[in-house]
């Protein structure tokens, strides 16, 4: 696999602005496939190995942004406009630095257990990043706000393509690495 863009992950990243705009997480989880895992490397506990536990995490995890930090930065200035970029991956750059722990909670024996099954079921990778960020000519220049590094693996089953494999890289604060290499897929007008 390459980690330039192609038929599919052209097709993948149009569909990840779809699911993006909808910003409804009931309909965002019609694109997980029933058996979509979730790896969390920095809580290799917070894995899991089904779609009700993802998104039962997902709408805790909404409510406590819409609760705290979304609206402490609306309040500070910033846009509630999120941001998002988009690269391919492949198998060799997706499945760097993960450990053998990191991957258990998911339902994986090892690393190269999970490295086996994406490639023997023809996974495609997409890296995403996500963030809040202020409009062109806000006054401050720090954005205060959380940063989010997904890589999505996605498997065409059934004539459609479904989120098979959710790998939370990071989750914290903005550090300026955000966007880095990636395509917008939302807003340009925004700055990172």
């Amino acid at each position: 696999m390459s980690t330039q863009w192609t038929i599919e992950t052209e097709q993948l990243k149009h569909l990840y602005t779809r699911i993006l705009d909808l910003d409804n997480l009931d309909l965002q989880s019609q694109y997980l496939a029933p058996d979509c895992r979730r790896i969390h490397r920095a809580i290799p506990e917070a894995g899991a190995k089904d779609k009700p536990s993802i998104v039962h995490d997902a709408k805790v995890w909404k409510q406590k942004l819409e609760d705290g930090e979304n609206s402490k930065s609306i309040a500070a200035g910033w846009s509630a406009k999120r941001c998002a970029t988009v690269r391919p991956l492949d198998y060799a750059g997706g499945f760097v630095d993960l450990t053998d722990e990191q991957v258990k909670a998911s339902g994986f024996s090892s690393v190269e257990d999970l490295k086996n099954y994406a490639s023997q079921n023809n996974w495609t990778g997409l890296r995403v990043d996500t963030w809040r960020a202020a409009a062109k000519g806000a006054k401050s220049a720090q954005p205060q706000g959380q940063l989010y590094k997904f890589q999505y693996w996605w498997e065409r089953r059934g004539g459609q393509w479904l989120v098979v494999l959710q790998d939370v890289v990071y989750a914290g604060p903005l550090d300026g690495t955000q966007g880095q290499g990636g395509e917008y897929v939302t807003d340009e007008n925004y700055v990172r």
